[in-house]
């Protein structure tokens, strides 16, 4: 059951590889079986064709390259062979979106120096004869 609305959970279907280039392609792991049905859902054209070149970048690559590059692409909702290639183009140059508030490396800061404040009063404009 779902917590939060107290209704069965969805199950989730199983990918079933239908040709040759989807099993070439989910022997890649975790990472291409969250790729494969975000890119059919998205509606990928040639989707076939695609996965095959994605499964030749692992020759040139490496594996686990290939795996971050499917991650950042199913992240983004990149499904073609040529935004893969471009995400390993970019290596690890690419930031890696953050929340907002934390830092870009990952980390807040240690030690926010403290600012004084002050109230919407101090900005008024009928009393800057009074400040100068």
């Amino acid at each position: 059951m779902s917590m939060t609305t107290g209704r069965p959970a969805k199950p989730q279907r199983a990918v079933r590889p239908r040709t040759t280039a989807e099993r070439a392609f989910l022997a890649l792991g975790s990472e291409a079986e969250a790729f494969l049905p975000a890119a059919a859902a998205a509606g990928t054209t040639r989707l076939t064709s695609h996965l095959a070149g994605i499964v030749a970048l692992e020759a040139a690559h490496g594996r686990d390259t290939l795996v971050a590059a499917l991650r950042r692409a199913t992240q983004f909702r990149r499904f073609t062979v040529e935004d893969v290639r471009a995400i390993l183009a970019a290596g690890p140059a690419a930031p890696t979106p953050q929340p907002p508030g934390a830092a870009l490396d990952g980390t807040l800061p240690a030690a926010v120096p403290a600012v004084p404040t002050r109230g919407l009063d101090a900005y008024r404009t009928d009393r800057l004869r009074e400040v100068a």
